[in-house]
């Protein structure tokens, strides 16, 4: 784990190593069996599945460009990775300046009268029914490059190396978590076990109501609930 000014962060592997050692099942600077852990593994994405029924959406952004082309209004973002699942804001960009497009939903471009009227692009919308493709109005008379933030679906726990996708200040809620999650697998019971759960349900609420921001967007505003 390397540290360096704001970008710290945990692997997979190091937010099992401390939950294994919160409950006393791993000394420092002893290495895990295969076993446990492909067992921590299988309790974390179990755990973080879960969560959405506590109304946590795992959701986040990103930001990708398209170039767009005089005369061409629809642009597949099937190749896109991770898959963008909707457009939180759009802007096109000329040298310095930026200009902002609005996000309209796929019903309300399909309400748009002419869509074949051309000029420098003011709505963008996303029709995500089976392919995801990206359409703009009016049609771009000249090319231009589209900047977008999209938001998209965290990824699993599927590398050992890789950092959580996850906002920072989930860390602790991630780690306390998955040691309440693993502590009856090791025989853990009674008060200790009881502490480490409240310790697990402390962390999750100060992690859960830490974001302040509100999502306009009805499938994720769980995420943001307090």
């Amino acid at each position: 784990m390397a540290l360096s000014d704001y970008d710290f962060n945990l692997t997979r592997t190091e937010i099992i190593e401390r939950a294994y050692r919160i409950i006393g099942k791993l000394s420092v600077g002893e290495t895990m069996s295969a076993e446990m852990d492909y067992q921590a593994v299988v309790a974390l994405n179990t755990m973080v599945k879960a969560w959405q029924n506590e109304h946590v959406y795992l959701w986040t952004l990103r930001e990708f460009t398209q170039s767009l082309s005089a005369g061409t209004k629809s642009y597949s973002l099937a190749s896109n990775d991770p898959a963008i699942h909707a457009i939180d804001r759009a802007w096109w960009r000329d040298g310095t300046t930026d200009h902002g497009v609005a996000v309209a939903s796929w019903r309300q471009y399909e309400d748009l009268y002419d869509k074949n009227s051309t000029g420098d692009p003011t709505i963008v919308a996303l029709d995500n029914r089976i392919t995801p493709t990206m359409y703009v109005w009016p049609v771009p008379t000249q090319t231009r490059t589209l900047h977008c933030l999209g938001i998209v679906k965290l990824k699993d726990f599927d590398t050992a190396s890789g950092n959580a996708d996850f906002p920072v200040r989930w860390l602790a809620a991630l780690t306390w978590g998955l040691a309440a999650e693993l502590a009856p697998e090791f025989g853990i019971s009674g008060r200790e076990l009881q502490e480490r759960e409240q310790k697990a349900a402390i962390e999750f609420r100060k992690a859960k109501t830490g974001e302040r921001e509100r999502a306009d967007y009805e499938f994720i505003c769980g995420a943001f609930d307090k």
